[in-house]
């Protein structure tokens, strides 16, 4: 008996007896027992006795060493055992990319893997070069189990990314590489009044429970129209410009409140000759962060610079120093500061309520959403200190306003003003 050739699922062999009148033959894989000679006549497979022929087994497993045995028989007697080892052959690794899902910073896919010995994929941009099969195996993420969902997250929003995987042999080698998947992540949605702004720099419409929700916004672009502008800001950084204002969004609670009790700070210390900080005196602009910058530098001329004492500025040490503390800003983002007048105003009028029960989104839902993470603006003695400064005739500002959010007011949603040395609650906004 002799060996022929194999495929990757038959064997095929020549058996010669001589002087026989019976011939049978089993396939074995390597390891199993070699019967006795009377159990290969008995449930073995028939063979030619009479000539020299050639025959195929079927139906076996790749890349497996087999051994074929066969006996033959006459009337005086049954024939030694022969026998030959056989391996199938190896196939050629299928290996193929499908899509799945993408998001901003993510994208999934699958690796279908057939008759591989290992296998691997890597995703890179697309503006790279692609890797060998020999690369793909030896750096990418191994494959464990064919058609498992595969995922890559902190990808670039709004890129060009591909796939690719590779697979060797069930020798492990030969490696071949399947076709390339391109895939693009989503552009980033552009935020919308009411979204949630998440300490790590990203939004949402729908609150995401894995992230911690820091504000709301009320006012997407630059405010323009109310004397803001993109070049007013720079990052938390102090120095790198913010660059184009995606949206302006206000805390989810007060700075005044963050040690778990409702407290209220001064504006300032009284002076009746003080000529104020420099802000702002209008009460139609958003001018909320360069008006915080000027107290921070009037600060500077008192003692210990921003403080929670009543000779200093407590109520932008609270919207800014404090806020910071409790629930540190993004670095893309501008900062915490204190709002100007109208930028409360502009919430009070057209984003925080729904009254005419025709919007789809309202800052007061935001709010209803975040339940007890969050402190509604509209509630009972919420009256907040501005940016914003009075000043009188000759020029001095020992009053500053505040805007009126209290639901228990008469008529609540006004601008006033008041002595700085009063006690007024303080929340922080930001710009990212």
């Amino acid at each position: 008996m002799t060996s022929k050739s194999s495929t990757e699922t038959s064997l095929t062999f020549n058996l010669k007896p001589t002087d026989a009148n019976q011939a049978y033959y089993m396939t074995l894989k390597k390891g199993e027992t070699i019967p006795e000679a009377e159990v290969i006549l008995e449930d073995g497979t028939p063979a030619d006795a009479t000539k020299e022929k050639e025959y195929t087994v079927s139906n076996l497993v790749p890349y497996t060493e087999y051994t074929i045995v066969a006996v033959a028989s006459n009337k005086t007697g049954i024939s030694p055992i022969a026998e030959v080892s056989i391996t199938t052959a190896i196939p050629t690794p299928v290996i193929n990319l499908l899509a799945g899902e993408v998001g901003e910073n993510t994208v999934s896919f699958k690796v279908i893997v057939e008759n591989a010995g290992k296998a691997a994929w890597l995703c890179l941009p697309a503006t790279e070069d692609a890797p060998s099969a020999e690369k793909i195996i030896q750096d990418g993420t191994a494959i464990t189990t064919s058609g498992e969902e595969c995922h890559v997250d902190g990808l670039t929003a709004g890129t060009e990314y591909k796939v690719y995987a590779a697979a060797n042999d069930l020798s492990e080698n030969n490696p071949v590489a399947a076709e390339p998947l391109a895939l693009k992540t989503k552009e980033i949605k552009a935020p919308e009044v009411g979204d949630f702004y998440y300490s790590d720099g990203t939004w949402s419409t729908e609150l995401n429970p894995e992230k911690t929700p820091i504000a709301i916004v009320f006012y997407t672009g630059a405010a323009t129209d109310y004397n803001d502008r993109d070049e007013f800001y720079k990052m938390k950084d102090g120095s790198s410009p913010l660059g184009t204002i995606k949206a302006y969004a206000v805390a989810i609670k007060d700075a005044t409140s963050l040690n778990g009790s409702d407290e209220l700070a001064n504006w300032s210390f009284f002076d009746s000759y003080y000529e104020g900080a420099g802000t702002s005196s209008q009460l139609n602009d958003f001018l909320g962060y360069t008006n915080s910058i000027s107290i921070q530098k009037a600060s500077l001329q008192r003692p210990g610079a921003l403080t929670a004492n009543d000779d200093s500025f407590p109520a932008a040490y609270y919207a800014l120093v404090a806020q910071e503390e409790a629930h540190p800003a993004p670095e893309k983002s501008s900062g915490w500061f204190l709002p100007s007048a109208y930028q409360f105003k502009y919430i009070y009028d057209n984003v925080y309520f729904n009254d005419q029960g025709t919007a789809n989104v309202w800052l007061e839902k935001s709010f209803e959403t975040l339940g007890d993470k969050a402190q509604p603006l509209y509630r009972s003695g919420a009256e907040y200190w501005t940016s914003t400064e009075k000043y009188d005739s000759s020029g001095c500002s020992y009053w500053a306003y505040y805007f009126c959010f209290d639901s228990s007011n008469f008529r609540p949603g006004f601008i006033a003003d008041y002595r700085k040395n009063s006690g007024m609650c303080v929340r922080s906004m930001i710009v990212f």
